[in-house]
Parts: structure tokens; sequence; C-alpha cells
């Protein structure tokens, strides 16, 4: 079964729900459509549909949607996932290179040959003091920095009206600007893979990447590829805001990993350690700040069906 999960708060996600009925209908597919309600209400919503491997759970949102669907979904509740992206950043879909039209979903769903991958995801834990449950995260987590202006687009204005005329990214590069000039710098410890801890001051912000971009295209993690079995981690820092912006045009190019204040590497397990609690995202989702975790892959987890 064909169950199509629709975010009604994602950018113009309800016109592409129009478009894809209308699709599905003059192919007399038979589907299901969900409208996706609070996150607190979602469990509810994915237990009421008894998914299993064999059915198809469309996603008509951003990456916010699908990282509440991974949060809820494993083992023998997970379906074969599909995206049609109706967000803002739309970063899963950069990074995976899929196509985003309609049409190609259609024949992905009709097809008996559609290209159907495992993919990795992140996995972040806490200390158990702190309360915070784990989270798993498709493209990436991060602290500092990138989750400022994430916390800032949760309550954005100019987000939802740029979403209205399909210029969602404008909202990222606006708050992003902002934001150069509202971050605080603290210092970071990271033990990449049971190895040495090493020290990062003048820390801006950094993010483990499943896949390469953030923010709407910043490269952050060139490598990443989400199905290597590896995570990659970007480290920004910077003695001054003049650096810092610097490196993030660099990053939208891909060339911050030459610059001396980034550093880029792959891990599969990082412990991590912030001097002065950061605010803190999976996939754009802001938690509330941390000193403290632990970021992780899971190979070969997520049931993936596109068209690149």
């Amino acid at each position: 079964m064909l169950h199509i999960m629709y975010n009604h708060r994602s950018g113009n996600g309800k016109a592409r729900l129009q478009e894809l009925s209308r699709a599905l209908d003059r192919e007399s597919a038979a589907y299901q459509v969900h409208r996706s309600p609070d996150a607190d209400a979602l469990p509810a919503l994915l237990d009421s549909m008894n998914l299993s491997p064999e059915d198809i759970l469309l996603i008509l949102g951003g990456d916010g949607s699908m990282n509440q669907v991974i949060q809820h979904l494993s083992g023998d509740r997970m379906p074969t996932l599909m995206l049609l992206p109706a967000g803002s950043g739309n970063d899963f879909a950069r990074g995976v290179a899929m196509r985003r039209d309609t049409e190609a979903a259609i024949r992905i769903i009709k097809s008996t040959k559609a290209r159907r991958d495992m993919l990795d995801c992140g996995e972040v834990s806490f200390p158990e003091e702190s309360g915070i449950p784990a989270r798993r995260f498709m493209v990436s987590c991060g602290a500092g920095y990138d989750a400022n202006v994430c916390q800032v687009l949760d309550h954005s204005r100019l987000k939802h009206a740029m979403n209205r005329i399909h210029m969602g990214k404008l909202a990222y590069l606006i708050h992003g600007i902002q934001g150069i000039f509202q971050y605080k710098k603290t210092c970071a410890t990271i033990s990449l893979d049971g190895g040495p801890a090493r020290k990062y001051p003048n820390l801006a912000f950094l993010s483990c990447h499943n896949l390469p971009f953030e923010g709407g295209g910043f490269a952050f993690a060139p490598d990443a590829s989400g199905q290597n079995g590896k995570l990659n981690i970007c480290v920004f820092t910077a003695a001054n805001r003049a650096l810092f912006t610097l490196e993030l045009v660099a990053s939208l190019f891909g060339w911050h990993g030459k610059l001396p204040g980034v550093t880029i590497l792959p891990f599969t397990e990082a412990v991590i350690h912030v001097d002065e609690p950061l605010t803190f995202h999976t996939d754009g989702e802001v938690k509330k700040e941390i000193a403290d975790f632990t970021v992780r892959v899971k190979p070969a987890c997520i049931p993936f069906l596109y068209s690149k």
C-alpha cells in the first residue's frame, strides 16, 4: 500500500499534494493520504497506519518531516520511504541527488525496477542525566551557529512568506547573515573513533553529516555519501567574525576545507564536549542547549526509493 504523509506546514506542500493526487487518480493507483500532525501526535498517526516493510510511505514535506518519521519507525515497522520535496531547505533531496518532480515520483511508484537503496543514518545520544532521548538524523546534526539559525527559522515569519512564493532558501540566507553577528564562541573537545581528544578553541559551530549539504545548500561535508558506513564532522573555528564569514562563503562552493580554521574528518563515532552549552539540532529540528553528546553512524538502516 502507498501511504502519503502530507505536511501542511511545508512550503508548497498543498499544491504538490493536489498535483500528486491528480496524477495517481489518472493511473487508478490505490493510496491513502495522512495529514501530518504536530510532532507530539506523529507516533500515534504512524501506529494507526500499521506499516510494514511491504508498504511505501511517501513523505510530502522537507527535511524536518523526514526527520520526524525516522524517529518513530524501525525494524519490522520500517516501510520503504520516498520523498517528494516540499520544504524550505530540501538538503536531503540535494544530498542524494534525487529528482524532485511529481512525474518522476509517479514513475517510481509504478516501476518494478526503481532504485531502492539502503541508506545510513546518524544517531546522537546525550548523557542520561540530561533527560533527552537519542535522536536520529538523515542529513546532519549540529551545535552552535547553524542550530541558532535553525531556531530562528522555526519562528520566522519571513520563512513562511518566502515559502509561499517558493523562495524559502532566501530566508536561510538572510537569517544566516544575521546569525554571524549573534553567535557565541566556545571551545570544543572532540574524540573520533576512540582516538585522543583534540581541543578546538574559538569554535563557531560543528556539524556531523550523513549527507553533504545543510542550510539550503551549504556544502559543509562534500564527501559525505549516506551509504559508506561513515559520517563526516565539520568544525568551524574563527578568531573573528570576518574570518567566519569567509569560511561560510567558501562552504557554498565546498572550498572551506582548504582554510586553516575548518576541519573536516570522517568517523563512525564522535564523543563531543563544549565548554559552554550550545543550541543543538538534528536535521533542523532544534533541541535545548547541550554541552555533551555522542554521534554515531547507523549503517544501511533506512530503505529509500528514488530516481536520479
